[in-house]
């Protein structure tokens, strides 16, 4: 089992670098890895992605049959390739790869894993779908001179790829757990204004609930938690009001909020700055994260309506250009928990 684990690490990491990399990746190729890795295969990247262990781990090696020589030339190596055979496929595509970096954290794995499935559309989690939305969402609207914002930072998923879209913006960042604003800090200096508080509609010291084995359920208030034992140590912050941090005089395009219940908050303490620019608005909404704070759908949807001028979306529905969602669908998804990710757009 050890063994079949170290294969799928590096083989994991190499397939994921090559096939999110290489732009000019060929149908032909894509269809070869797909088949190459069913069932056995996707299964285990499925548990993985999800962190469920398995097994009956694949053999590694075929993973990475239909692998470009192209791409492979900017891969570290680390020892011989092994020679593959190549079938029916491409067979300018399908080349030799050299194995590298085979002890990877099982939090690297499943970062690998993740951003293979996204690429390959495997919508195999409701989150993972919406993993693969937002970055089109992201991808379609935001333009190389976009400002954007993103709240709840984490590890700066995010902002890489607002970073990425838009080189010539300027871009904010507000992350409250120490340890990451510390990382985020360090590794964006001179790209991204990072700052260490928890947005909210008022300002002074809060406490902060940082959830120590699963960071991204970190938020102001206790909520409920889609895992087992959460290690909870409370700690305090600064709150800042995003009005209070960022001026009007400064154009806004795209804002994500991710806050684990705490968007309405948020959303009201940035009032002045998104009624004056009008920006895209990725945020999250529903049960069991807003409602312990005692968030009403019917006034977050009125709110963004009325008082900043926005109208609501599913990120499906965006993208398909369909119609935005009354305030009684929007009430329903809430309460449904149908969906929990919208957008926020001045589009009709």
């Amino acid at each position: 089992m050890r063994s079949n684990l170290r294969n799928l690490r590096s083989n994991v990491k190499l397939s994921a670098i090559y096939l999110i990399s290489n732009k000019s990746v060929s149908e032909d190729t894509r269809k070869a890895f797909l088949e190459e890795i069913r069932p056995t295969g996707i299964r285990c990247l499925a548990t993985l992605a999800i962190g469920i262990p398995r097994r009956d781990s694949p053999n590694g090696h075929s993973l990475l049959r239909n692998i470009s020589r192209r791409h492979s030339q900017s891969i570290p190596r680390r020892d011989s390739p092994p020679a593959f055979v190549a079938s029916q496929h491409s067979c300018n595509e399908i080349a030799n790869v050299s194995y590298f970096y085979k002890k990877l954290s099982v939090s690297q794995i499943k970062d690998a894993v993740r951003e293979l499935l996204i690429f390959l559309h495997f919508d195999l989690t409701k989150n993972l779908k919406y993993d693969r939305l937002t970055r089109r969402i992201m991808k379609d609207g935001i333009q190389a001179n976009f400002n954007c914002i993103d709240i709840g930072c984490h590890k700066g998923e995010m902002l890489n790829y607002m970073l990425k879209l838009a080189p010539q913006g300027k871009h904010f960042a507000f992350e409250p757990i120490p340890s990451l604003f510390n990382q985020l800090s360090a590794k964006y200096k001179n790209k991204a204004a990072i700052f260490p508080y928890a947005l909210s509609n008022s300002s002074g010291e809060t406490t902060f609930q940082w959830v120590k084995n699963a960071p991204a359920y970190s938020g102001i208030k206790r909520r409920r938690y889609d895992i087992d034992n959460p290690e909870i140590e409370e700690i305090t912050v600064e709150k800042k009001l995003l009005d209070d941090v960022i001026p009007t005089t400064t154009p806004i395009h795209f804002v994500k909020i991710d806050v684990e219940g705490a968007e309405f908050g948020v959303l009201k303490g940035a009032k002045n700055l998104l009624s004056t620019h009008k920006p895209t608005i990725l945020f999250e909404c529903g049960k069991g994260a807003s409602d312990f704070y005692d968030t009403n759908p019917q006034e977050l949807h009125s709110f963004l309506s009325n008082e900043i001028g926005l109208n609501v979306f599913t990120l499906q529905d965006f993208i398909s250009n369909n119609k935005p969602l009354s305030e009684h669908d929007f009430e329903n998804s809430f309460n449904n928990n149908t969906d929990y990710y919208f957008i926020a757009s001045k589009r009709k």
